[in-house]
């Protein structure tokens, strides 16, 4: 998937690594090395991530009546009210990251938008967190590469 962040992206490369991200998948997390060793971590799709956070009760031979009950419902709905909680330290994280990285301090409640945003996939979210967070977008390449 191309990206008009790639050049970001690959300058980050030795900070960024996917901690659970499938190409093409609508869920995804980051876990990010601070250049001083402190970490975090960002679930991007927090609707599927959620879903996926919902563990199968024990006496359940077939999922998907579990996957379609209210009980299932409110589980989600619930986890996922926990993961949107954790989104404003998160978003603090991420721009603290930002800015050991040289790059200029972006609003927090754009990056919390960001984080709570319902994109098709987690690459789509990972891209918009890198323009919320204000790394450069990568030059065009030259016709001859």
């Amino acid at each position: 998937m191309s990206s008009p962040n790639c050049a970001a992206s690959s300058s980050i490369g030795n900070w960024v690594r996917p901690a659970s991200w499938m190409p093409g998948s609508p869920k995804g997390g980051n876990q990010t090395f601070e250049t001083d060793g402190r970490q975090w971590e960002a679930w991007l799709h927090l609707d599927i991530v959620a879903a996926l956070k919902v563990e199968d009760p024990e006496d359940m031979d077939d999922s998907s009546v579990w996957w379609g009950s209210r009980e299932f419902t409110e589980a989600a709905r619930l986890i996922r009210a926990e993961l949107d909680t954790e989104a404003p330290d998160v978003a603090a994280s991420a721009i603290a990251w930002a800015a050991s990285a040289g790059v200029a301090v972006p609003a927090q409640a754009r990056i919390e938008e960001v984080l709570r945003s319902k994109e098709d996939f987690a690459e789509e979210v990972f891209f918009n967190l890198l323009d919320a967070l204000g790394f450069p977008a990568a030059a065009e390449p030259s016709p001859e590469h």
